[in-house]
């Protein structure tokens, strides 16, 4: 929206320490996207396919390996 139509916009959320991390930040901060809610945590960027069709409906299609992780508990 910033890019394209001059809207102001931001992003809030997390994303890893990777080199995708990196080139997402580096995009968005050059589109004049607001990233200062941006986390940054250790490990991979999630990643999400997303799928549109000529009628609009849109699909979405993430990869939770890296996305989720589960404590684990020691005895």
């Amino acid at each position: 929206m910033a890019a394209g139509f001059g809207i102001s916009g931001g992003r809030i959320g997390a994303c890893g320490d990777d080199k995708r991390a990196r080139l997402f930040i580096e995009n968005m901060s050059d589109s004049d996207v607001d990233i200062s809610r941006m986390r940054r945590k250790k490990g991979s960027t999630g990643q999400c396919a997303c799928l549109v069709d000529a009628g609009g409906n849109r699909t979405m299609r993430p990869c939770l390996s890296t996305a989720v992780m589960f404590p684990v508990r020691r005895r």
